[in-house]
């Protein structure tokens, strides 16, 4: 079969090569091609992975980050570069255990009170 008097075998060899070929298309897709892999192995070795609970928990989970990494993008794109922002999260967030740890559960409105404070502090003086 010939397209515009190219056949496979010439697309191969005027590209370079199969090799070549490959890696390509392992650079453009190897990521995609490893989660699906991911999920069909993890799939098959336990039987809740696959489930809207577990979904949900993942999604759930995972929405502090993004709206984290939303941000930084912009922050990035405008051309900025804001490395601290990791750093005052762990602090706050190490702020907040320990407050939790100390004073209990119940006082969660004021640990929130002392993480932002914490949070807002190193971002003031921090720069």
């Amino acid at each position: 079969m010939t397209v515009d008097g190219l056949t496979p075998r010439t697309v191969v060899s005027q590209s370079g090569g199969l090799r070549q070929v490959i890696s390509q298309a392992l650079l453009n897709w190897g990521l995609l091609i490893f989660l699906i892999a991911l999920l069909i192995i993890f799939s098959m070795l336990e039987r809740r992975f696959a489930t809207l609970t577990n979904l949900q928990n993942v999604l759930r989970q995972a929405a502090p980050l993004a709206l984290l990494a939303s941000g930084q993008a912009v922050v990035l794109i405008a051309g900025g570069v804001d490395v601290s922002v990791g750093a005052i999260i762990a602090l706050s967030s190490v702020c907040m255990v320990a407050t939790v740890w100390n004073a209990g559960v119940i006082a969660g409105s004021v640990t929130a009170i002392f993480s932002k404070s914490v949070d807002l502090a190193v971002s003031r003086f921090g720069e």
